[in-house]
C-alpha cells in the first residue's frame, strides 16, 4: 500500500518509528515532513499529506502532532478528506469500516509507540463496508459540494499590492505628494512608508485621501521606537495606518549580538502597546537573522521568543533566498502569522561581500563582487508564482513590492515593470 505520512516537530520521533515500522511490513511510505525538531506549524504538513491522498499519490495518510487533534482538523479543511484522530485501535478500525476515513491522526503526547503501531495496523487492515454507511458518506460529500458552491459565490478577496516608498526615496524626499500620485497611477493599491519626509500626520493623511492609496504598513527604526513609543503609535493612528514594521537591526542589536536581549525586550514592550492601540507589529527580516542560535535560525528564535499576538512576520523574500532558503517554504512555515510579504527580486549570488553597501549601509565590507543587483519583480531569480501562492496559503492579505536600488531606469519605471508583471500573474 502507498502511504503518505506527515508530522510537526512534536511528532517527529514517533513519525520516524512508524514510517520504519510500516516499511518493514512492505508498505511504500512517502514522508512529507517535517524533517527536524525546529518548531513548525502542523497545517503545512496536514495539507501536504491531504493533497497526496486526494490526488491518488497515496492510498491513505497518517498524521502525527502533539495530540493529533490540530493536524486532523487542518487536514479536514481539504476537499475530499475524511481525517480521524484516534487514541486506540477500535476507533481506527471503525473509522475505515463505517466512515471511509482516508487519514488517521494520533498524538505523540497521547499514545506510546506500541499503541501507535496498533492504531495504524487497525486502520490499514480495515476496509470500508459501504452498504448502510454509504448514505452518510454521501451526505458528507454533499456538504462539501455546498461549501464549494458557497465559496464560488463569495470568492476570497484579492490581496492588496502595495509599494514600499523607500524604493523611490529620492523622489519622495523632493515631492512626496507627487510620488504617491504616480504610485497610484501605476496601479498600486497601497503604500508602505519608511519615513514621512518631514510631513505632519495631517498632511500625510490628506495625501492618502487624495490619491486613494491605503497605508498598509510603515517601517519605523528601533531608535525612533525607543525614543517615543507613544508618539510613533499616535502618528500612525492619525494617518490610518494599522501596521508598523521593525525594518532593520544594527550589528550591535542583532541575533547573536550582546544587544539582542534588549532588542527582544523592546519589541515585547512596544508590541503590547501597539496591540492595545489596535496596531499590528511586524518584523522585517534581512539575511543576517539566519545565523544559528540554539540549533535554530536567529529569526525563528526571535519569533519563538515573542508571542504571535505581539509580533507577526513581514518576510522579505529576497533576503530569505539570499540566505540560502526557499522563500515559499519559509512563508508557509509561518502560516497564520504572515499578513504582509515583501516581494523583492535580484540576480547574483552570496559571496564574502555585503549587498547593503549598494544602498549606503556601511557594514565594514566592500561592495559585492558577485554581480549582485536588485531587479524589478519578475526580472530576477525568484519564483514568484510559488511565493505568491505560498503567501495566500499562509494568510497574507498584502504583498509589498520593494526594490532597494534601480539601475538603468528610474525607481518608478522599475515599479511599473513590477506592477505589470504581477498583473500578468492575475494580481
Amino acid at each position: 500500500m502507498k502511504l503518505a505520512i506527515g508530522n510537526d516537530h512534536i511528532g517527529l520521533s514517533l513519525k520516524r518509528h512508524i514510517a520504519g515500522y510500516l516499511e518493514e511490513k512492505g508498505h511504500t511510505v512517502q514522508d512529507y515532513g517535517t524533517y527536524d525538531e525546529n518548531r513548525c506549524d502542523y497545517p503545512v504538513f496536514a495539507k501536504r499529506v491531504a493533497n497526496a491522498v486526494r490526488g491518488a499519490q497515496a492510498d491513505l495518510g497518517i498524521l502525527i502532532c502533539g495530540t493529533g487533534v490540530g493536524i486532523s482538523v487542518a487536514a479536514n479543511k481539504m476537499h475530499g478528506i475524511r481525517a480521524v484522530v484516534c487514541s486506540e485501535p477500535y476507533s481506527a478500525s471503525l473509522s475505515r469500516q463505517h466512515n471511509n476515513a482516508n487519514i488517521v491522526a494520533f498524538g505523540a503526547n497521547v499514545v506510546d509507540v506500541r499503541r501507535a503501531e496498533e492504531i495504524v495496523d487497525a486502520f490499514l487492515s480495515a476496509a470500508y463496508e459501504g452498504g448502510r454507511h454509504q448514505r452518510r458518506v454521501d451526505m458528507m460529500r454533499e456538504i462539501e459540494k455546498e461549501e464549494c458552491l458557497l465559496c464560488a459565490k463569495n470568492p476570497v478577496p484579492k490581496p492588496l499590492i502595495a509599494y514600499q516608498v523607500y524604493s523611490a526615496r529620492e523622489e519622495a524626499e523632493k515631492d512626496l505628494s507627487g510620488t504617491l500620485k504616480e504610485i497610484r497611477r501605476i496601479g498600486f493599491d497601497g503604500v508602505e512608508f519608511a519615513g514621512f519626509y518631514g510631513h505632519s500626520a495631517d498632511q500625510v493623511k490628506e495625501m492618502l485621501d487624495e490619491t486613494g492609496l491605503i497605508a498598509v504598513s510603515s517601517h519605523v527604526p528601533m531608535a525612533a521606537i525607543e525614543k517615543d513609543m507613544f508618539g510613533v503609535i499616535s502618528y500612525h493612528l492619525a494617518i490610518g495606518c494599522g501596521t508598523i514594521a521593525i525594518p532593520y537591526l544594527d550589528e550591535a542589536n542583532r541575533p547573536g549580538a550582546a544587544g539582542f536581549a534588549r532588542t527582544l525586550s523592546t519589541i515585547q514592550t512596544f508590541g503590547r502597546l501597539c496591540r492595545k492601540a489596535g496596531i499590528r507589529l511586524l518584523y522585517h527580516n534581512h539575511d543576517f537573522e539566519f545565523i544559528r542560535l540554539s540549533d535554530q535560525y536567529g529569526l525563528d528564535f526571535l519569533y519563538d521568543a515573542v508571542p504571535s499576538e505581539v509580533l507577526q512576520t513581514e518576510i522579505d523574500t529576497c533576503w530569505v533566498k539570499y540566505a540560502g532558503l526557499d522563500p515559499a517554504e519559509y512563508i508557509r512555515k509561518y502560516t497564520g502569522r504572515c499578513p504582509v510579504v515583501h516581494l523583492k527580486d535580484y540576480v547574483g549570488t552570496k559571496g564574502d561581500a555585503s549587498p547593503y553597501a549598494l544602498i549606503g549601509i556601511d557594514e565594514h565590507v566592500k561592495q559585492p563582487d558577485t554581480a549582485f543587483e536588485f531587479r524589478p519583480v519578475g526580472y530576477g531569480c525568484q519564483d514568484f508564482p510559488q511565493i505568491l501562492k505560498a503567501g495566500l496559503e499562509a494568510g497574507a492579505t498584502c504583498f509589498v513590492v520593494e526594490q532597494d536600488q534601480s539601475l538603468g531606469r528610474t525607481p518608478l519605471e522599475a515599479a511599473a515593470m513590477s506592477r505589470d508583471y504581477l498583473r500578468s500573474l492575475g494580481y
